[in-house]
């Protein structure tokens, strides 16, 4: 009964240091606080940034924790290149039929693709890449 307690205290403990404290978010993973930022960005200029560009050049270089770039619905006309110095990098949409990102200054994605991630653990998940012909 005494070990059940102690986990339950030690739980609790976890739940109530988890989540923002001194302005820096935390995550719990398994049984670790790992701590976490979040940048929004938003077209009209309402977010952090107004280009995801620019979301991504304000990671810190060989940064060690994981941040969210938050990506509002709407059409983003640049380039996205993720460099091989910013890891941990979690680029999320708001849905693949809401958030577009489109370039159009190349015949093949060889020689200059839209997007690009240089980098190690990166995660892109409900945005939709495009190439615009004008043809």
């Amino acid at each position: 009964m005494l070990l059940f307690l102690v986990r339950w205290w030690i739980c609790v403990f976890v739940v109530l240091n988890s989540g923002v404290v001194n302005g820096q978010n935390y995550r719990t993973v398994r049984d670790r606080i790992l701590p976490f930022s979040k940048i929004v960005v938003n077209s009209l200029g309402h977010g952090n940034f107004s280009t995801i560009q620019s979301a991504i050049d304000s990671v810190s270089s060989n940064n060690k924790y994981w941040v969210l770039i938050n990506v509002e619905a709407g059409i983003y006309r640049e380039k996205v290149t993720i460099p091989s110095d910013k890891p941990y990098i979690i680029l999320k949409g708001s849905g693949k039929m809401r958030t577009w990102v489109e370039w159009d200054d190349h015949n093949t994605t060889a020689q200059s693709p839209t997007f690009q991630s240089n980098a190690d653990n990166i995660v892109v998940k409900s945005i939709s890449f495009r190439i615009i012909n004008h043809n």
